[in-house]
């Protein structure tokens, strides 16, 4: 049952783009193999099996999906942009990508 305990993923306000429309953005300027959005997805389950904190919502998902898609694409595309980029894309400043990416790989438990 999920707390109500806001995460790094969480924005104030829902975005103003629609979930279709910024996984039709991020997918046109990444270039990034279809197998990183399946992966984001993924890791978007993982998240959330281990805490219902974790569920994608209005709030966190966009967030949750660009995360995803940028740590699928360096650990699969031979070719990916840098995390400035995908920030710019993803409507998120390159500190905040970072941090994202950073608590993502944390939450799955990377090494």
């Amino acid at each position: 049952m999920p707390t109500g305990k806001l995460t790094v993923f969480h924005g104030l306000r829902p975005p103003p783009i629609g979930l279709q429309a910024y996984v039709e953005r991020v997918a046109k300027f990444t270039k990034c193999s279809p197998v990183c959005f399946v992966m984001a997805l993924v890791y978007m389950d993982l998240l959330a099996q281990r805490d219902p904190d974790m569920l994608p919502t209005p709030l966190n998902v966009h967030r949750l999906l660009l995360s995803g898609v940028l740590v699928a694409a360096k650990l699969t595309d031979d070719h990916y942009y840098n995390n400035a980029f995908y920030g710019r894309v993803g409507g998120v400043s390159v500190q905040e990508i970072n941090r994202l990416e950073l608590e993502l790989l944390r939450l799955l438990d990377y090494r």
